[in-house]
C-alpha cells in the first residue's frame, strides 16, 4: 500500500512539474522556448516567412536573437561564419538527424564576440546572441543561452 501511494504521489508531481514546464513556454511565430524572467519582442514580418525576434532578459544582460525558417540558412554553420571574415573561436555539432545542433562562437573584425546556435532540421532555426568580452562574464552569458535554447521545439 506504501508503495503504491509513493508511486501515485511521484506521478502526480511529474504531471505537475510537466504542466507547469508547459505553463512557462513563450509560443512565437516559429516555435516556443522555456525562458522564465525573459520578455519577447517579436518582429511583424509580413513580407517573407522567415519568423525574427528576440528574448530580453529581466536585467537587459543578455539578448536572444532569433531567426527561423530561413530557407537552410543555417547561421552556425562554420561556412557561413568564414564567408563573413568571422575568426571562428569553436564550434561543436551535436546529435543526429532532425536533433542535431550547431553551437558556434566568433569573434567579428572589430573584436565583438557573437554565439550562433542553430537547429539546421527545425525551421532552420537559429538563435544570436552577443557575448561579453569578459571571459566570466561570457561563460555564464553562453550557459543561459543554450540552457534557453536547448527548450526550443519548432511549429513545423
Amino acid at each position: 500500500m506504501f508503495r503504491e501511494l509513493v508511486t501515485i504521489c511521484f506521478v502526480a508531481v511529474l504531471a505537475a512539474s510537466a504542466a507547469a514546464l508547459a505553463d512557462n513556454r513563450i509560443h512565437f511565430r516559429g516555435g516556443s522556448v522555456v525562458a522564465p524572467g525573459y520578455t519577447l519582442k517579436e518582429d511583424i514580418n509580413t513580407d517573407t516567412s522567415t519568423a525574427t525576434g528576440t528574448f530580453v532578459s529581466r536585467d537587459a544582460k543578455l539578448n536572444i536573437q532569433y531567426s527561423i525558417f530561413t530557407n537552410e540558412f543555417v547561421f552556425a554553420a562554420t561556412k557561413e561564419r568564414k564567408l563573413n571574415h568571422e575568426k571562428i573561436i569553436w564550434s561543436h555539432r551535436t546529435g543526429r538527424d532532425e536533433g542535431t545542433c550547431i553551437k558556434t562562437l566568433v569573434e567579428d573584425i572589430d573584436g565583438s564576440r557573437t554565439l550562433y546556435i542553430s537547429f539546421p532540421k527545425g525551421g532552420p532555426a537559429n538563435f544570436v546572441i552577443d557575448v561579453s568580452l569578459d571571459r566570466k562574464v561570457a561563460e555564464k552569458q553562453i550557459a543561459e543561452a543554450e540552457k534557453i535554447v536547448a527548450t526550443f521545439r519548432s511549429s513545423r
